[in-house]
């Protein structure tokens, strides 16, 4: 879906409303004075309640945006004249789930209110300030990609031309992962909607009421109340009802990860952008005229080749987190000394067990003479995707926040069974070394943490721990601790 196709789909359903609320009109309990700002009220309505509720599927991903926002803006204001702000905004960080669940039944609530009328002088100003609040998101994630790596936000002086990996927050996170706008689109979004914000505070007397008001607040409670409901058990008790990440089950991570590289190494260079550091100017030029034309931009000008940037073509596939997708840690990779059919007085030694299949094909008649195992540092994600039997893989983005209780209680089982039966288990974390060892020994976990990046965990499962089911590089099934069930009734109903 794209913002266009949405925005028609919501104005649809507003146009449906605003019909159905002026056929209404002169019901004692629809109050209705003007169509067009009828339709206004039921489309930002409509749209707040969209945008709300692909949120509250998945609270933990605006958590994880804020905590983003929260980074920016402590290193924003360090070194400045507002430097004591900075501090609050890692305690803000804490606290991060808590905000974002807030905001999310804040924003359903209001976009209900908006169209049913309740409350129009409260509902007016409200939904003009938090407009207020998220152009600002918007404006500061979109403006980033003017600040240079190195370069404080409030230093204009050394802001140069738009580059999005400037951006720090690439995404403002407006409707979650269902839909990811760039930030200059969504930017815009929130400076249009600031007219019907204002036009709601002008013509407040105007807008439609629809139900006498106790049934409006007895309505709006009970919205506010599911929707709190709904936010809780999105993370609190099961992973989201519906996963718009790139890790969703049945995706072939293996297969999905190499298009996107591959798509990203085919892309090529159209030309070259360059920025004069006196003056701002940019200046674009074509790859075919580029040893000629770079000589009228000299150095002494202001012409920085420092500067210079390509311009390449839009890759075919865009690319996701599944092109980031890398572990490291230790891993046991097993080598043999095989004898191989054809040359029966021939041993090869030291080749890797996983290779035999992939570049042999049949290996029928081969003969492993020697077989053994070397513990090595590096990724190992080629290993865990490569492998044909079923594996878990363990997710615990921060262990400092990850429940013990699960890894003794669940996680530890689960190893045995899957142990038993000679899989693999991979457990994954971001915290540094000491916290992994720390954790491993209060929960006595037996088995190895690998590490990854941060952000790459929290888009692969919203469970701290998460556990992924994997056969042959493809996701089979994916679980929250909490809904974790047993290894026997893992086995006889994924791992058939």
């Amino acid at each position: 879906m794209t913002l266009s196709t949405l925005i028609i789909g919501v104005a649809i359903v507003a146009a449906i409303l605003s019909a159905v609320i002026h056929f209404l009109k002169d019901h004692e309990n629809v109050n209705f004075h003007n169509l067009p700002l009828s339709f206004l009220q039921n489309f930002v309505g409509v749209l707040f309640l969209f945008s709300g509720a692909v949120k509250a599927i998945d609270p933990l991903g605006t958590a994880f945006k804020m905590e983003q926002y929260f980074a920016e803006f402590e290193t924003m204001f360090n070194g400045t004249w507002f430097s004591f702000i900075s501090g609050i905004f890692p305690v803000f960080a804490q606290y991060a789930l808590a905000f974002s669940v807030l905001m999310i039944v804040f924003e359903i609530a209001l976009g209900f209110m908006v169209l049913i009328g309740h409350r129009k002088k409260f509902t007016a100003w409200a939904f003009l300030l938090l407009i207020i609040f998220f152009t600002f998101l918007t404006g500061f994630t979109f403006l980033t990609g003017y600040v240079p790596e190195g370069v404080n936000f409030f230093d204009f002086g050394g802001w140069g031309s738009y580059v999005s990996t400037n951006m720090k927050v690439t995404d403002c996170g407006c409707f979650g992962d269902f839909l990811v706008l760039e930030p200059r689109t969504s930017f815009l979004k929130d400076v249009f909607l600031l007219i019907p914000g204002i036009l709601f505070i002008v013509f407040n007397g105007k807008l439609h009421e629809v139900f006498a008001p106790k049934m409006r607040m007895i309505l709006t409670s009970v919205v506010t109340v599911l929707t709190l409901i709904f936010c809780y058990y999105n993370y609190g008790m099961n992973l989201p009802i519906a996963d718009f990440r790139p890790f969703s089950n049945g995706t072939d991570v293996r297969t999905k990860k190499q298009a996107e590289i591959d798509a990203a190494n085919a892309v090529e260079v159209s030309g070259y952008r360059i920025t004069n550091t006196k003056t701002n100017k940019v200046v674009e030029i074509p790859v075919a005229s580029y040893l000629t034309d770079i000589k009228n931009y000299p150095a002494e000008e202001g012409w920085d080749k420092e500067t210079l940037e390509q311009i390449k073509t839009e890759p075919a596939i865009k690319g996701t987190k599944l092109s980031e997708f890398t572990i490291q840690g230790e891993s046991a990779v097993t080598y043999v000394d095989v004898v191989i059919p054809d040359a029966p007085n021939d041993t090869i030694t030291g080749y890797l067990a996983n290779d035999l299949v992939a570049d042999f094909g049949d290996t029928t008649g081969f003969k492993i003479v020697n077989s053994y195992q070397e513990v090595e540092e590096g990724d190992i994600e080629a290993s865990l995707m490569a492998d044909p039997n079923y594996s878990f893989m363990i997710v615990a983005y921060k262990l400092e926040k990850a429940s013990k209780t699960a890894f003794k209680d669940k996680i530890n089982a689960l190893h045995k069974g899957a142990e038993g039966d000679g899989l693999n288990f991979y457990a994954v974390t971001a915290s540094a070394d000491e916290v992994t060892e720390s954790f491993r020994h209060d929960v006595q976990a037996p088995y190895v943490f690998h590490s990854a990046d941060d952000i790459l965990l929290k888009t692969m499962i919203r469970s701290a721990p998460g556990i992924i089911l994997w056969k042959d590089g493809k996701i089979v099934q994916k679980w929250h601790y909490k809904k974790l069930p047993s290894y026997e009734a893992i086995k006889a109903k994924y791992m058939k």
